[in-house]
């Protein structure tokens, strides 16, 4: 099984929080903005994670070579009880979910601030969740330059 890294510190002027490159010489690659929320709020099928709409058009719409995720990480609201870590483990509370919104419309950054994305509960990011996310895709147009 390939081992995924960040390739790059997490740095707020780049388009995706995490880009994940493959360690091996596999083409499967995606691209996620990781987002933390200590305040969730939702529906019993889905979180409703509002999102400004510059990080949601990142995202929003098909174009893309490479599929682009929103992993939403629901942690709890005191800081110091987000990550145990020892020699052995790391044990990180509570939950991460995933979105694609490959489907979804673009949104004019001049009419609107903020959207609210419904992030699927059953979208639970476990070790199966990512490998169905690596898994191959159908070709994606990308737009003439």
């Amino acid at each position: 099984m390939p081992v995924y890294r960040p390739n790059h510190p997490h740095r707020s002027d780049r388009l995706c929080d995490t880009p994940a490159q493959p360690t091996n010489q596999t083409r499967s690659k995606i691209e996620a903005q990781v987002k933390s929320w200590s305040s969730p709020r939702g529906t019993d099928l889905d979180w409703l994670y509002p999102i400004d709409v510059r990080h949601y058009n990142n995202l929003a719409g098909e174009g893309f070579a490479v599929s682009r995720y929103l992993f939403l990480i629901i942690v709890p609201a005191d800081a110091g009880r987000y990550a145990q870590a020892d020699e052995t483990s790391l044990r990180l509370s509570h939950c991460g979910y995933w979105a694609s919104l490959r489907t979804s419309p673009l949104i004019d950054h001049a009419v609107q601030r903020q959207v609210t994305v419904p992030v699927p509960k059953r979208n639970v990011l476990t070790v199966k969740g990512l490998r169905s996310l690596l898994e191959p895709r159908p070709a994606q147009r990308v737009p003439a330059s």
